[in-house]
């Protein structure tokens, strides 16, 4: 549908989805690229006969200062990264011809300084609608065209590194919940078929009671269009269940019948492939939570 047909709604929806599949690909070809020559903490690292920090200090305050506030929504201090600081760090002069070079020069020929100039494109409005500004359609087809040709530039060479995933399908990279708890990728732990768990039984301030409305919602990876999976739920029969944001979301009322030291929710995701990564699914993660008698 041509863009200019979209509702105001839409739009930004569509724009912010463009916007945050970027910045999972950025943050991912930082940590790739930066981690095995730096180790773990390379936000800090130095390097060079002088011995100077390859991150300017105030992208590293910034990206700390973030990460340290909220530590349970940033697991890694990656995951804190914002998209101009992405920028600051991938378009470095030293950075980029060092480390990040071969993930963009096919698409970007003329070096870091057109990668740099394509991604300020998107800078301007990505902010519009974190700040709930106006966006007009020739800036929504800057940020969906620039954000799907630096993504793309990504993807191939990860292609030809053999660095892409076995299995290309739609996974869940983060569950949050209506009372604050927010789990990134990093912190859902999987078994040797890729399925998670997310258990909280162990975390009294997570414990749910008997009357009791919760809200948990999934992000699937955001470079996969809503339009090329489903997404579904599974929970003990029951529970007062109500769907939202195309089943991305869902808001459980719970009541006397579904107390139990393992009351567990299942978010499933199949792409609409012939093939399923686990099968019958092509991700699945289970949050269990205690739920306890009203008081």
């Amino acid at each position: 549908m041509p863009l200019h047909n979209l509702t105001e709604v839409n739009l930004r929806q569509y724009c912010k989805e463009a916007v945050e599949a970027l910045e999972f690909w950025l943050r991912r070809v930082i940590d790739i690229t930066l981690a095995p020559e730096f180790g773990v903490d390379y936000i800090n690292a130095k390097s060079g006969p002088d011995n100077l920090h390859i991150i300017k200090k105030s992208v590293r305050d910034s990206i700390q200062s973030r990460a340290s506030t909220n530590p349970g929504r940033y697991p890694r201090l990656v995951d804190a990264m914002l998209l101009d600081e992405e920028v600051d760090i991938i378009c470095h002069p030293d950075l980029y011809r060092n480390f990040f070079k071969e993930y963009f020069e096919k698409s970007f020929p003329l070096g870091n300084d057109q990668l740099r100039n394509c991604l300020r494109k998107i800078l301007e409005p990505r902010n519009n609608l974190a700040h709930a500004n106006p966006i007009s359609v020739r800036k929504a087809e800057q940020i969906i065209c620039y954000s799907h040709d630096v993504i793309d530039s990504i993807k191939d060479r990860l292609k030809e590194k053999n660095l892409d995933r076995e299995y290309n399908a739609p996974t869940i990279i983060k569950v949050s919940d209506s009372r604050g708890l927010v789990f990134h990728d990093a912190q859902i732990r999987r078994n040797n078929t890729g399925r998670g768990i997310i258990d909280l039984t162990n975390e009294q301030s997570a414990s749910l009671r008997s009357g009791d409305t919760v809200g948990i919602e999934a992000e699937i990876d955001p470079s996969f269009s809503a339009e090329e999976y489903n997404v579904d739920w599974v929970f003990p029969e029951g529970v007062n269940a109500q769907k939202y944001n195309s089943n991305r979301r869902v808001v459980l009322s719970l009541t006397d019948d579904n107390v139990r030291v393992d009351f567990t929710i299942y978010c499933k995701v199949v792409s609409k492939k012939n093939w399923h990564r686990c099968g019958d699914v092509d991700d699945c993660v289970g949050i269990t939570y205690k739920v306890l008698p009203q008081i």
